[in-house]
């Protein structure tokens, strides 16, 4: 097996908390032989916060309805070039945010885009979900320490069980018994057992986690207990089967529900436990992150080994970072958080072995990014080596607006969801070469009675898209048909032709149901590149490109 390792490569600038807007960020690294360089398996660290404004470093209110946007690594910049041999190699120059968001959505499977998309890159359609991991209610108890929490169970939240009891001793001859609970009809107060005997004391104030204070990665957080901690207003208590909210909790054997009970329960019952939103091993209220972002170039596709020399990775941060890396549902004139950038590292994937002298080929798939003022028909300018374009329509506030982050193909006032036509004319091929017609809408109803049907006829936009895209999907999968809606709906057409047919014009006509004027059309080529890297005893010594 071949010998393998990442290293770290740290910006050659300042980039952490207000230095990351100021100017081009470079990493450089040097891969000495006998070592090579994959770069499919390489990638940025972005470690990055979003505090409530007007806080020292202090995590958001669900109320703040504000987050990462899906993709937030990738909407940190607006272009990316790697060179070596005094060589761009694979670049993105503009469009940066947009191109990140596709590449994720077209070229990953759903299953990766649930696991490893949305645990560790910021790749999430929901934004209740994203609102959820940076945000909580802080508790109300008196003790300093308890754990904060969304107000309520909910089914966006991952959920623990917990049972505030002294515990049994097993094998005693005469051990303790579960504690239990008593629940009087038409009354809202919980009565626990009170002895620590037979059976156990119920420990409503004290039998559930806390939290120190403490320190970790150099900042100061804090760190669970497994008890310590009261049972909290928003808990669920369940009661044979049954579940009550609390409201208050009175004392260790006593709590309040939120509301009167029809059924009592009594003789005392040992059937009960307790649950709440599970922040200990669950992303909640974590205000900074690790996001592991690859650019959305061709060459980080590329999965075989580079030869030892020096290369060049150059980002160019967006100044508007604060507007593009969040998204908030809250249309005060302050924004309610901001965001701040502690770092950003390079890790390379190096293995050791050496290159044979050799001219080898790379064929990359990079991307061109265009947008215009949306008009019915349009006309683009693309590479000559293009394969495929990808259509999307965006509100022109995206990218200055938190509200709409360019990451989601979308607009405010949801007219993205109105198209009825599209036909898209490159290489004397249109596609689809039927121009039929789709549909959307949302069923209307007035005084508990439909006025209207509701109307969903964008799935096979949807399919025919992925189809085009290549993706294996009967084996794979893709993003599902909600979060391509969530996300914003792209519209994707592969125009596979002769070599020598170097057609650069495109032609688009759409049709929407709604008025887009105020919007604009994007479209997103992806053109071929073939480098060519001499190598000689390991080394690159030459580079040449050309669009092919």
């Amino acid at each position: 097996m071949t010998e393998n390792n990442y290293f770290e490569v740290n910006c050659t600038r300042e980039v952490k908390q207000d230095a990351f807007p100021r100017g081009i960020q470079d990493y450089v690294f040097s891969i000495g032989a006998p070592n090579c360089w994959i770069p499919s398996k390489s990638y940025f660290r972005i470690n990055m916060s979003i505090y409530e404004t007007g806080t020292a470093n202090l995590p958001l209110y669900p109320s703040d309805l504000s987050a990462f946007a899906d993709n937030a690594a990738g909407n940190l910049y607006d272009n990316t070039y790697v060179r070596t041999g005094q060589q761009d190699i694979s670049c993105i120059v503009q469009g940066s945010a947009q191109a990140s968001a596709l590449d994720v959505r077209l070229n990953n499977t759903y299953g990766w885009l649930q696991s490893m998309g949305s645990g560790s890159a910021v790749n999430e359609s929901s934004f209740m979900k994203r609102l959820i991991q940076v945000s909580a209610n802080p508790s109300v108890a008196n003790t300093a320490g308890n754990s904060p929490q969304i107000t309520s169970v909910n089914e966006f939240s991952n959920h623990e069980i917990y049972y505030p009891s002294f515990p049994a001793v097993p094998g005693a001859a005469n051990g303790n018994l579960p504690s239990t609970v008593t629940l009087i009809a038409g009354s809202n107060t919980v009565t626990g057992s009170l002895a620590a005997g037979n059976p156990a004391a119920t420990r409503f104030t004290l039998g559930m986690p806390t939290i120190l204070d403490a320190v970790s990665d150099g900042i100061s957080t804090g760190f669970p207990q497994q008890t310590g901690g009261p049972i909290l207003a928003g808990d669920l208590i369940v009661i044979n089967g049954i579940a009550y909210e609390v409201a208050t909790v009175t004392s260790a054997s006593s709590l309040t529900l939120v509301s009167n009970v029809i059924a009592a329960i009594n003789p005392p019952t040992t059937d009960w436990f307790v649950i709440r939103s599970d922040m200990i091993r669950s992303k909640q209220a974590s205000s900074t992150t690790y996001a592991i972002w690859q650019p959305p170039i061709g060459l980080f596709k590329y999965d075989e080994e580079l030869g030892a020399g020096e290369y060049r990775i150059q980002l160019n941060p967006n100044s508007n970072y604060q507007l593009t890396a969040a998204e908030t549902r809250n249309n005060s004139t302050v924004l309610p958080y901001y965001i701040v950038v502690n770092s950003v590292k390079f890790y390379a994937y190096v293995e050791k072995k050496i290159i044979p002298d050799s001219i080898k080929e790379l064929y990359l798939s990079d991307m061109m990014v265009q947008s215009k003022p949306y008009v019915a028909n349009l006309q683009f300018s693309v590479p000559p080596s293009t394969t495929a374009l990808t259509i999307f329509l965006q509100d022109s506030n995206a990218g200055q607006n938190a509200q709409i982050p360019p990451s989601m193909f979308k607009c405010l006032d949801y007219t993205d969801l109105s198209l009825q036509n599209i036909q898209v004319t490159y290489a004397n091929i249109t596609k689809p070469s039927t121009n039929w017609t789709s549909g959307y809408g949302i069923a209307r109803s007035v005084n508990n009675a439909f006025l209207r049907p509701g109307l969903n006829n964008l799935e096979q936009r949807y399919h025919d898209s992925y189809e085009e895209s290549g993706m294996e999907l009967r084996s794979c999968g893709c993003e599902s048909f909600y979060d391509w809606l969530q996300r914003g709906p792209f519209y994707h057409f592969s125009f596979d032709r002769a070599e020598s047919n170097k057609a650069t014009e495109v032609q688009i006509n759409t049709t929407y149901t709604q008025d887009v004027s105020a919007k604009r059309l994007f479209i997103i080529a992806h053109f071929r590149k073939t480098v060519h890297i001499t190598t000689s005893q390991g080394m690159v010594v030459n580079v040449a490109t050309r669009e092919v």
